[in-house]
């Protein structure tokens, strides 16, 4: 550490060890397999940022990671919606959670955006190629320059992050192990791949993410379909779809707000679900009913489910330690959302053409469990807390350790590659 202490800036004070026999009182732990973030700050907490330079450092990375990222996002539901523009532009079809919401939010603005470009689109009158081959090739090529910005400014982690200085980077990870989330460690841990997949939270995920996943992909699909069967127009249905991208971006936005203000990932999935299940039942109570007007709305407050899997997303970042346990559970979460998205291409059957109430009541229907899954993982993750508090506060009492001891103990550990049950 004493490299790190050479540089001490204004903003940075040395943080003295305490004296006395806590070293040998705290519970040995093994670094060896730890977090790559010890080789740059060490196992202690020795160095003290003020909340001036703190605050200075979070705006920094703000303008660079949060918008990198959230252009990712854009680009890939825009290429994933692309679909639903051209599915009403002449192609055939045969069936088919705060900084996180900030990303996510993009899943409701690419609708906004998707949907004025394909109305514009929609205008073209020229033979040479199909409008809907020009949303192709537009969303595509913004993909790739995404990709290529990311490849060149994107830092996988804060010690690879050369746009801070070293000063920076040791402050940004402070803060990391201040959340005793880790960094990266490149070395499989087997125990942590086991524990994970005997995890009953890990399963609650998985399904949380694949009941949200079925609606996602038939939505993301069809949902144009579904207002043009109100008996609008190919042009007016572009443009009448792009409301239901701004409730999913307000509800997104809202609900990571929520989340973070109140400590709760389940929560605001329960509540994002609920306007969903009631705009699936006003489809399905009043189809025929010749109010295009109150059907459309339905089809708005559909638009809100999505948000909860930004708070999946937020579930498995903040609640998930360990590295390796980490990526099983995030690789699994992914496997989930594909094969969800693939199989809600099925929910809408030509068969059922044009009222779809086969697949709107599926929708409602997996809604409802998806809602009762999140009750249960809360339920789970306050009983889990509720235990580990009254364990650390028995082995407080038996070290006799004061409140600076224990999170001395924990800054010890953040970034010793340990699981959450660890």
């Amino acid at each position: 550490m004493a490299a790190i202490e050479e540089h001490l800036g204004p903003d940075m004070e040395k943080r003295p060890h305490s004296e006395g026999s806590f070293d040998e009182k705290s519970a040995s732990v093994d670094f060896k397999d730890g977090d790559e973030a010890l080789r740059l700050i060490g196992a202690e907490k020795t160095t003290q940022f003020s909340e001036e330079y703190n605050l200075k450092l979070r705006k920094k990375l703000d303008r660079l990671i949060p918008p990198l990222c959230a252009a990712v996002y854009f680009t890939q539901f825009l290429d994933k919606t692309s679909l639903n523009y051209a599915s009403i532009m002449g192609l055939p079809i045969t069936g088919q959670g705060k900084r996180i919401s900030w990303f996510y939010v993009m899943n409701g603005i690419t609708q906004i955006f998707g949907g004025f470009v394909a109305y514009g689109i929609s205008f073209y009158s020229g033979k040479r190629i199909a409008p809907w081959k020009i949303i192709y090739i537009l969303l595509g090529g913004l993909a790739i320059l995404v990709g290529v910005c990311v490849f060149i400014w994107l830092p996988d982690s804060p010690v690879h992050a050369k746009f801070l200085t070293k000063e920076e980077r040791i402050a940004a990870l402070e803060r990391v192990r201040d959340d005793a989330g880790g960094t990266e460690n490149k070395r499989l841990k087997t125990y942590q791949v086991m524990e994970a997949v005997t995890d009953v939270r890990t399963w609650l995920i998985v399904l949380t993410t694949f009941l949200t996943s079925i609606p996602n992909g038939a939505l993301s699909n069809f949902s144009n379909i579904i207002i043009r069967n109100f008996g609008y127009t190919s042009k007016q249905t572009l443009i009448l779809s792009t409301p239901s991208g701004a409730v999913a971006a307000l509800m997104t936005l809202w609900c990571g707000w929520y989340s973070d203000r109140t400590g709760s990932r389940m929560l605001p999935i329960v509540i994002s679900l609920v306007p969903t299940i009631v705009g699936s039942a006003m489809l399905i109570g009043l189809n025929h009913s010749g109010q295009k007007g109150v059907l459309l709305f339905a089809t708005y407050l559909i638009g809100t489910f999505g948000s909860a899997l930004a708070s999946v997303y937020a579930y498995n970042a903040s609640n998930t330690s360990g590295h390796t346990k980490k990526s099983t559970i995030n690789a699994m979460t992914l496997v989930s959302f594909s094969v969800g998205n693939i199989v809600g291409t099925e929910i809408f059957q030509p068969k059922d053409a044009p009222d779809y109430i086969p697949g709107k009541t599926a929708i409602m229907g997996l809604l409802i469990i998806q809602l009762l899954v999140s009750l249960i993982l809360r339920c789970i993750n306050i009983g889990m807390n509720k235990k580990k508090l009254e364990k650390i506060a028995e082995e407080t009492a038996r070290r006799g350790w004061t409140e600076s001891d224990v999170q001395r103990e924990r800054d010890k550990r953040a970034f010793a590659d340990l699981t959450d049950k660890e």
